[in-house]
């Protein structure tokens, strides 16, 4: 697999496990950084805590996909939350970051602030526009 052709391998790998009647999916690119104190204490050895992470939306679930930090490989450990447990999905285009907010029920929520653009998956850019489309 190539290192600057991510689109057919994550394309393939959510047709893979995609379930009956999921058609459409976006998919994008997030990082969650370690803490700072986590910087302070580990120095250079803190990027290691650093999770990268691909977020699927389809028309029926939202999944947050871990990836390998150093093969950018999909790891399988994956949470799989129904669209029917989540109230709403709200967007935020910014100049550098797009807010994806993920609103449930009870008032609780999960939210991610990708980078408009993504080196070595130029679907990134396309996917979140189309959200922002269906949701915004």
């Amino acid at each position: 697999m190539s290192v600057f052709n991510r689109n057919s391998y994550f394309d393939d790998y959510f047709k893979q496990i995609a379930e009956p009647g999921e058609n459409d999916y976006y998919y994008f690119y997030v990082m969650k950084l370690a803490s700072f104190s986590k910087y302070l204490i580990f120095q250079g050895g803190a990027f290691s805590s650093n999770r990268h992470m691909i977020v699927c939306v389809t028309n029926k679930r939202v999944l947050i996909c871990q990836m390998d930090q150093t093969t950018g490989r999909l790891t399988g450990n994956m949470a799989v939350i129904a669209l029917n447990d989540v109230r709403k999905i709200l967007l935020k285009k910014g100049f550098m970051k797009t807010s994806v907010k993920i609103e449930f029920p009870d008032d609780s929520a999960l939210v991610f602030k990708p980078n408009n653009w993504c080196i070595g998956l130029s679907n990134h850019k396309k996917h979140l526009l189309k959200l922002q489309e269906v949701y915004g």
